[in-house]
């Protein structure tokens, strides 16, 4: 039979990635795959069942509807060649089935043992890799996995912080009080049983989180309606390593002063128009994965504003993000801060919204720039 044929990166991603599903770090926690082991009287399971995960399909090129019995027996045989490198792993002798070399000790104590060789690592951008990450911290000891949780109120969604284990506790430990810098934003870092601590706490927060109904705004005896929850409040930080990034930038007042040309004005006009466009522009794409972002409402040249979501339920999973990572969340040229506008600040909001727009339902701002 014709075995399948792969570069020797990918081999080792396989190697590495089906050794990760049967590690300390994954198989206590892994339900499903736990569950199936211990189904199995010689705690091998199926090498097809195996190919059919996420990351493998992708590895091995199979298509994302693929079933196990859809997995070709070519490619079974080739990865079980490949798997029998590993001293961690078992593969059958017809290369059928795998499992771990040595049996799994009580997933409890395993899951406590890992937990205190565990750190977590923000703010990262959502599109980060976990790749990038493994090389970045194996620069502080031998990273076992690197973990992106998705955040509590959206599971498509990564939260912001990442989850390294290295090999050993001293190794984390040490992490613990460097200072790190990654993708031009300083590392929060913090013990895992920390971040366990505060996710429990945003669990509990998004099940008691505030009423979706619409509320009412007095304004001039008339009563405004409009939706809780779809407004946050935005603030934001060029990045350490920010620069102009290619945006335009208008020059100082000072300077503005001593051109009296009126060309000069119009031209440095345009160019802060140019700029507010594309700060919006990376606002409304940057909180986009969490939903319709309806506008983003900034002054000219300000550092802070709103963001108006279509759906409460958006604002909810952009917030879940961003109560994680303290830092901040990283967009390509800055941190952005956001917090929510309830109670009075929501009113008064709207109230702002509706005088300055003329009650115009049309997605716009209340003034200054919008996307």
């Amino acid at each position: 039979m014709k075995m399948a044929s792969w570069d020797e990166d990918t081999k080792n991603k396989v190697l590495r990635q089906v050794e990760f599903y049967f590690s300390d770090s994954n198989l206590p926690r892994d339900d499903f795959l736990r569950k199936s082991v211990s189904q199995s009287p010689n705690g091998l399971v199926s090498l097809a069942l195996i190919c059919t995960f996420s990351r493998m399909r992708s590895l091995l090129g199979l298509s994302r509807n693929t079933k196990r019995d859809d997995v070709p027996d070519r490619i079974v045989k080739s990865v079980a060649k490949i798997l029998r490198n590993s001293n961690c792993l078992k593969v059958s002798d017809d290369g059928q089935e795998v499992g771990r070399a040595r049996e799994l000790n009580k997933p409890e104590e395993v899951i406590k043992q890992v937990d205190t060789r565990t750190i977590a690592a923000s703010p990262l951008g959502y599109d980060v890799k976990i790749e990038d990450l493994e090389v970045f911290f194996s620069n502080y000891g031998k990273v076992n996995s690197v973990r992106l949780p998705s955040h509590v109120a959206d599971k498509k969604c990564f939260c912001g912080t990442a989850l390294i284990e290295f090999s050993i506790a001293g190794d984390a430990d040490n992490v613990l009080k460097q200072t790190l810098i990654y993708a031009g934003t300083e590392l929060k870092l913090k013990p895992k049983k920390e971040f366990d601590s505060e996710r429990e706490s945003l669990i509990s927060d998004a099940l008691k989180s505030n009423s979706l109904s619409a509320g009412d705004v007095k304004d001039g005896g008339t009563k405004l309606k409009y939706q809780k929850g779809l407004v946050l409040a935005l603030k934001l930080e060029r990045k350490l390593d920010g620069g102009s990034n290619g945006q335009k930038t208008c020059e100082s007042t000072d300077q503005s002063e001593q051109k009296s040309s009126v060309d000069e004005k119009t031209r440095q006009a345009a160019a802060q128009k140019e700029n507010d466009s594309l700060l919006c522009a990376e606002v409304k794409s940057t909180f986009q994965r969490f939903g319709t972002v309806k506008y983003v409402d900034l002054d000219s040249g300000a550092d802070s504003g709103y963001i108006c979501f279509q759906e409460p339920e958006s604002a909810i999973r952009a917030r879940a993000t961003a109560a994680f990572v303290e830092g901040g969340v990283i967009s390509k040229n800055f941190i952005m801060f956001i917090e929510a506008v309830t109670g009075e600040a929501e009113e008064e909001y709207w109230k702002s919204y509706h005088c300055d727009s003329g009650d115009d339902k049309s997605g716009k701002g209340r003034k200054g720039n919008n996307a």
